[in-house]
C-alpha cells in the first residue's frame, strides 16, 4: 500500500482537484477490509471493520468527531475538469497503466 501511495504522489494535485475523477484504495488483509473512496466532489467515504483504528487515524490527522454533520448531497454542486495544462494524464487509463507497470515491476523484485 505504501508503494502505491508513493506512486500516486506526483498526481496528487490532479487527484485532489479534478472533479471528473473518482478514485479509491482497498486494503484486504487478514479478513479486515479497509476502503477509502474519494468522490468527484472531493469528499471521502470510508468502509472498514476496525472502528478504533479509524478513530486513531482520524485523530492523528487532527480530525475530531462532530455530533452534528451536514451532508454534501444537501447542497447543489458543480464539478469542473482541470484545464489541459494542469493535468498529468488525460484519461484515467493512463494512470492505471502506469500503476499496473509499477506493481508488476515491484512484484518481480520480490
Amino acid at each position: 500500500m505504501t508503494l502505491l501511495i508513493a506512486a500516486l504522489e506526483p498526481d496528487q494535485y490532479q487527484l485532489a482537484h479534478d472533479a471528473y475523477l473518482q478514485f479509491g484504495l482497498l486494503d484486504d488483509q487478514d479478513g479486515k477490509i479497509n476502503e477509502v473512496v474519494v468522490a468527484p466532489t472531493k469528499h471521502f467515504q470510508v468502509w472498514l471493520n476496525d472502528e478504533m483504528l479509524f478513530r486513531l487515524v482520524m485523530e492523528q490527522h487532527g480530525l475530531r468527531q462532530e455530533d452534528h454533520l451536514e451532508f454534501l448531497d444537501e447542497y447543489t454542486h458543480t464539478t469542473v475538469r482541470l484545464s489541459q495544462g494542469a493535468r498529468l494524464f488525460d484519461e484515467p487509463s493512463e494512470l492505471l497503466k502506469r500503476l499496473a507497470d509499477l506493481i508488476d515491476a515491484s512484484a518481480t523484485l520480490h
